[in-house]
Parts: C-alpha cells; structure tokens; sequence
C-alpha cells in the first residue's frame, strides 16, 4: 500500500550521481545494440524483446536523448516486466517510445523508479488505495485469523483468499469454498462498488490449499527431485504450481498426493543464492544498497542498517560469506572484512559479528561505523529514508509493492507481492514464511533491502532478499527473508533523514501493518 502523501523525492545534488558506465552502455545513442555491448548487470539479464525494441525506430528519439544513470536497455526490459504484470500499463512501442522522451516528473519514477504518463500514475494510485481495503474485506467475511507475526496465519474453513488483480481492472478477488455464507453487498461496498469485486466459488480454502503445498513440497524433498513449488492466486483461486528444470522427474504418483485440479508442472530455474557487483562508491557515499565484497567470501549487497545499544550494523544476507562466517554465533573477530566493491573498508579492525543461514533464516549483521544513518540508495544520496518496519503477515497480494537498491546495477526497481508464506526446500534457500515478489535480481543482490515505498522518500524495511528463481522471461519471481521480531536488535528508523547517529540515540523503530 502506498499510506500518507506521497511526497516529491529531492532531486540528487550533482556530487551524489555516480556511475562507472554511461546510460547507454558501449552501444551508443544509435546503431546495432549486441548484447555484448550491454554493461555487464545487464547482458545476462535482459530478454531479447528489449534489446529488439530499444532499437526499433520508435524508441529512437528517446535513446538519442537518454541522458539516465540507469541504463537505456535495462530500463526498457524494466518497462517491459513491469508493465506486462498489469492490464492498463501499455507496451506499444509508440507510447513507450513518447514516454521514454519526455520523461515525466512524477509519482511513477519518484517512488518505482519507472517512467509514468500522468495518467497511469492517476490509476496506479487508484489501485494501491482500492488494494488497502483488502484487511478491511478480510475482516468483514468473518473468518477467525489467527495472526501472529513471523507465523503462518490460519483462517476459517470458509476463507480461500483475498488478493488483487491487475490483470482484471485491479478488481479485488474474494475466494470462499461458500460464497452464500458472505454479506457480498457489504464487500461490494468495501470494494468501492460491485464493479471492482469478485467472488469466486473454490473447492479448497486456503489452510487447505497451504496444506496440499506443504504435503507436496516434503515428498518432492524427500525424494531429491529438484523442484519447487508456488503458490498463485488467480481467476480459478490459489492454485499450486510446481517448477523444474526437469518437469519429467515430478512424476504422476507425486501429483496424485494433491487433487488434479489444484496442480500444475511448469519448467523453471530452481531458487538460488545469489550472491558479483561491481560498482564503487565514494567514501562520503556508501549507504545501505550498494555492492558490498565478503572477505573471505564473495560478492552481496548491503541491505540495511540497524543498531543495538551499543553498535550499529550493517546487515546483508547469512549467506554472503564463506563458512565459518555464514554460521556465526555473535562474537569479535577481524578475520571477515566488509569492504564496498574492493575499495573502502566499512568493518576496520575486530568488530562484532552474527550471521544465521539456516532453519529459514538468513541474515547476517557486522557493525560498522558507516552504518550509522537511516538512508536507503536509490541512484542518489540517502534520496530515500527508512521510518518504519513492515508488520509481516499482512501482504496484499498483487497489490503490495515493494522495492530494491541492487548491488549488481546500482539501480532501484520495484515489483508487486505475488505469494505471502512462501516456502522453499533448495539447496541454500530452504526455509517457509517468505514472501515471493516480481522483481528481477541476479548473482550480487542477495542481501538487498527489500522496502516499501509507503509515502515516498519515508519507506518500510520489508525484508532482506535471499534467493532468486532467474531472470529470463516477464515478471521474474525472487525471494527474500521475512523480517523476524525475536531478532535482539533493530533497525535505524526516523521521521526524516538521520546521519551520524550513536547506536544508544536511535529509539525503537514503529511497526507499520503494510
């Protein structure tokens, strides 16, 4: 949801724009683009139909003029993935190519980072607010819910679902195994009016359906095929999807464990750590967000800041680093060194070290005197800021965005939540009560902070990204790491932007119901 006003994001004094390679890559503002002319980032993340049409003759004029940090093709892919996710952001060439030119100031790439017209900013808004009345349509079905942050919610034996679809006018999407058994007028109106509802008659509820996955997921284990398998919310209702590099190895015997109408086998990547980028910042820079190197270790991305009353920290995935360091029960060491891309140490000396990649957990924080502000990167210098910390559980499917600064390209893109309570059984990406979202990330973003763009320069914390599923095709799944409440610390949170703070100063940061 996007909650408050949305206020303009200041524009980035000269001083903080920063990028090893210009906007249009080693291809220039005109002729053939091969994709091994792209940045590095970009080469092997792109899909073909964006290179084609950052090429084609309509979209000429807005190469020639393209003077963006981010770089032209990989915003065009970006456009592309982001656009196909809904029914009223066009693809056609001719306005992609306007749009690309004229460039418009406006909520679009304020808070996603994404060119806009006016108008598809007006019903982006109208949608996010139609989406913030899913709690309120959860609450008046009546189906007790038991919640309890960092859980796996339950609900009642009538309740199959609630979610938002933006392939069908942005309508809400209620699913109950009895829809009689519903007040529908009085959803109706919640809805903002019977156009923008739909009610759907499911044969599973939704603890059924969460069942069915679970049951499905430990037997594929079991059996060591390599396969995962998604939740998707659709016209029919939640519906599980089961993904392989190898559909062949899930065989009908493991299918038959689920009713037939509730399955299907795509192929697909399985999940992945993803953990190499390669920008380096200024020291008078270095902000969550930017590529960070593990030594020993490889490649991540600072994610956020946080603080106990004693340190503050920089937090990254559990996995970035080589063992012992993925697995470290909280003590001084100097033999892990953080430094951003090779170039500026941000842990001198022995500092104080935790790191758990195990039992669905992976997070790792080390303090750092560099981690001591409440900024957040976005192709600038603290342009965003983080206030709150998102309450978990209460995801609005296909409504919710949320948004990364990814070490690998030193850009911020955003993607809407496709699955709350996502579970995984892959080698390094094994744990449940994730949340999966459309975003495209690859080798080098593990880490990142994922964040929600509530009222835009203010964010959420959501979570720290762990794993990735790809990055060829539309609308790419990845995965990130729900923020626990056991942790014995928090993050940096004010109500404006904070820089040079001692770890004793910053209060409690607020939880935010998302």
């Amino acid at each position: 949801m996007l909650a408050g006003s949305l206020l303009a994001v200041p524009s980035a004094p000269a001083s903080a724009r920063y990028d090893p390679r210009p906007g249009l890559g080693d291809y220039g503002a005109q002729g053939p683009i091969d994709r091994g002319l792209l940045p590095e980032y970009a080469a092997d993340r792109v899909d073909d139909r964006a290179i084609a049409l950052a090429q084609a003759p309509q979209l000429a004029a807005a190469r020639t003029s393209w003077n963006v940090e981010m770089d032209f093709v990989f915003h065009v892919d970006y456009q592309l993935k982001f656009r196909s996710q809904t029914d009223y952001l066009s693809t056609d060439p001719s306005h992609l190519g306007a749009l690309l030119k004229n460039r418009p100031q406006n909520l679009g790439i304020d808070t996603l980072g994404l060119y806009m017209t006016d108008g598809e900013a007006a019903e982006f808004t109208r949608r996010q607010e139609r989406g913030d009345r899913i709690p309120l349509i959860r609450a008046a079905i009546g189906e007790s819910e038991s919640k309890v942050e960092g859980q796996e919610p339950r609900y009642g034996p009538n309740f199959g679902g609630v979610w938002q679809d933006q392939l069908d006018g942005g309508a809400i999407v209620v699913a109950l195994v009895d829809p009689s058994r519903a007040d529908q007028a009085r959803l109706a109106q919640i809805a903002g009016g019977k156009e923008h509802l739909r009610v759907i008659d499911v044969e599973y509820s939704w603890n059924q359906v969460q069942g069915y996955r679970d049951t499905l997921l430990a037997a594929l284990d079991k059996r060591g095929v390599p396969a995962g398998v998604r939740v998707n919310s659709t016209g029919q209702g939640r519906k599980l999807e089961v993904f392989s590099p190898d559909p062949k190895s899930v065989t009908s015997d493991l299918l038959g464990l689920v009713p037939g109408s509730l399955v299907s086998v795509v192929e697909g990547p399985l999940d992945v750590e993803e953990a190499p980028p390669t920008d380096t910042h200024p020291e008078a820079e270095q902000q969550p967000g930017l590529s960070i190197e593990l030594d020993p270790g490889g490649t991540c991305t600072w994610g956020i800041n946080g603080h106990s009353t004693v340190w503050n920290y920089l937090v990254t995935a559990g996995h970035c680093g080589d063992p012992p360091f993925e697995e470290f029960a909280g003590a001084f060491t100097d033999d892990l060194e953080i430094h951003q891309n090779d170039s500026f140490e941000l842990t001198p000396g022995s500092q104080y070290l935790e790191s758990r990649n195990s039992a669905g957990w992976d997070f790792k924080r080390m303090a750092s005197p560099q981690a001591d502000s409440n900024c957040y990167h976005a192709v600038g210098s603290c342009i965003r800021y983080v206030q709150w910390r998102a309450f978990h559980n209460s995801w609005e499917v296909g409504s919710d965005i949320v948004c990364a600064s990814l070490g690998t390209t030193n850009t911020y893109v955003c993607g809407t939540v496709a699955e709350e309570n996502y579970s995984s059984t892959a080698a390094g990406c094994e744990g449940s009560r994730w949340v999966r979202y459309n975003v495209d990330t690859t080798n080098g973003d593990s880490g990142s902070g994922l964040i929600g763009p509530v009222a835009s320069p203010a964010v959420t914390i959501d979570a720290i990204h762990a794993c990735g599923s790809g990055t060829s095709g539309f609308g790419n799944t990845a995965f990130d790491v729900m923020t626990q409440t056991i942790l014995t610390w928090d993050f940096n949170c004010a109500n404006s932007v904070v820089t040079g703070r001692a770890p004793t100063a910053w209060a409690a940061c607020p939880v935010l119901d998302r």
